[in-house]
């Protein structure tokens, strides 16, 4: 049913009629319930800073090592205070070198001392939503740019990483599998021709046996302009879509009872150094600067 028509009538539902040809007396109909999305959170990103009724801010939700092959540990810290700018309208994820020993606080309540910290938020605790439409609308870092990963994906909230899940897959290669995150948008400048990820990450039990689950979407559009990422929860299936147009379905889950998500923005760094292996490519310091993205506004419906 298009929208055109679902946003400019009251009508509930039609029904849809058949009728057997040779014998006109025998008819079905099926029901077809006409539903719109309710808007349930819409951030602009008007103002100075991250709205911190729908944010978690100020703490690193992560501590990850950067990989290199020149021996040397670096570190990164995801969701710094000051890495995510809110200005003329946008989120501005940013990486800074930390160059002056400067502690940072965990979400634990830990102080460490990373080498970068990196732009990144999450409504872990502030918004939490149980099936619906999940969209941002984000400008990715272009060429020149490996190395950096940032990302919009969704997490359950009963529990930790691997230990908490969407559903379970039924058929298919992935059946008897547990769907615990889902990755709406991944992206790297290294992945050429210009594409990002859409990925879903499937366990065996709690922290055993993890499987992504990812398609490739190449658009020449993700390095020059903003692009619409989105993804559709529902109790037995998920959607994804890039500028309203579908680039993958996962069916056939079993719903987790009272399973609710959150949203995350993230923005890792892969390796450091020319050649390092790593997946998403290698970066170097005189890289940062254009090493940023820009996010213009995230929208959830029910």
């Amino acid at each position: 049913v298009p929208a055109s028509f679902k946003d400019n009538t009251d009508i509930q539902g039609v029904k849809i009629y058949a009728r057997l040809k040779s014998n006109p007396e025998i008819t079905t109909f099926y029901p077809l319930m006409i539903k719109n999305w309710k808007q349930t959170l819409e951030d602009n990103f008007d103002g100075d800073k991250l709205d911190e009724n729908i944010w978690e801010v100020g703490r690193s939700w992560n501590l990850s090592t950067v990989s290199s092959n020149d021996g040397v540990e670096r570190t990164i810290a995801n969701g710094v205070d000051g890495t995510t700018i809110v200005k003329d309208g946008k989120a501005i994820m940013k990486i800074i070198k930390n160059t002056k020993g400067e502690k940072v606080l965990t979400k634990n309540n830990e102080w460490v001392v990373p080498t970068y910290s990196a732009g990144g938020f999450t409504s872990e605790g502030k918004f939490t939503q149980r099936y619906g439409l999940f969209m941002t609308s984000m400008k990715v870092p272009g060429e020149g740019s490996a190395g950096v990963n940032p990302a919009f994906w969704l997490l359950p909230t009963s529990d930790t990483w691997g230990k908490a899940f969407f559903g379970q897959q039924r058929s298919g290669d992935m059946a008897g599998l547990f769907l615990g995150e889902i990755d709406v948008i991944e992206y790297s400048a290294q992945w050429l021709p210009a594409q990002y990820q859409a990925t879903d990450h499937w366990f065996s039990g709690i922290n055993t046996g993890h499987v992504d689950n990812d398609v490739r979407i190449t658009s020449p559009l993700l390095w020059s302009d903003y692009n619409n990422y989105a993804s559709v929860w529902t109790p037995n299936s998920v959607y994804y879509y890039y500028n309203g147009e579908l680039v993958k379905q996962v069916k056939n889950l079993t719903a987790t009872p009272d399973e609710y998500a959150y949203i995350l923005f993230s923005f890792a760094l892969g390796g450091y150094g020319e050649d390092s292996p790593t997946w998403t490519g290698w970066f170097t310091d005189d890289m940062l600067d254009s090493m940023v993205t820009y996010i213009d506004y995230v929208k959830v419906f029910k």
